[in-house]
């Protein structure tokens, strides 16, 4: 794994948390298709290309956050963006503090329970970023998200 779990967030998350769900080959993981899109390597030099084709279908799509391995010949890797997470507010109700109390909410809830909340956010995305600054999160890193369809 590499130096912290926030570096490669999804395989953290199939290898601790959502083991149970994980569909794995030797240094890949991926969510079933039915629950989420997203695939992960845990290095990705060397076979975790190989590894991670052996779990996508033809014509199936995953999504990759952080660390991705060199395409595999006869895939298409989109380019790199930057996710924001599950959080959203509709344009009428922007400026009233929901989103605020939501992350704080929600927080609160992931701290009681023993985990660290994280986001994602475009990097444009000014006004989210000025939320999450007010409930103390700081930038730790930027992390691609990779498109790959075969």
């Amino acid at each position: 794994m590499p130096a912290h779990a926030l570096d490669n967030p999804v395989w953290y998350s199939l290898r601790t948390q959502h083991a149970g769900l994980a569909i794995t080959a030797d240094g890949a993981a991926r969510y079933p298709p039915a629950v989420a899109p997203f695939a992960a390597v845990d290095d990705p030099p060397g076979r975790a290309a190989n590894q991670l084709a052996s779990l996508i279908d033809d014509d199936e799509s995953v999504y990759l956050v952080g660390v991705a391995p060199e395409a595999p010949s006869g895939w298409q890797v989109e380019p790199k963006k930057p996710i924001m997470s599950a959080v959203c507010t509709h344009p009428d109700y922007t400026g009233c503090g929901y989103a605020q109390r939501l992350l704080a909410l929600l927080c609160n809830s992931a701290f009681d329970r023993g985990f660290t909340p994280f986001l994602h956010v475009y990097a444009d995305n000014s006004r989210a970023i000025g939320v999450y600054r007010k409930l103390a999160f700081v930038d730790r890193t930027m992390l691609p998200l990779w498109a790959l369809h075969r």
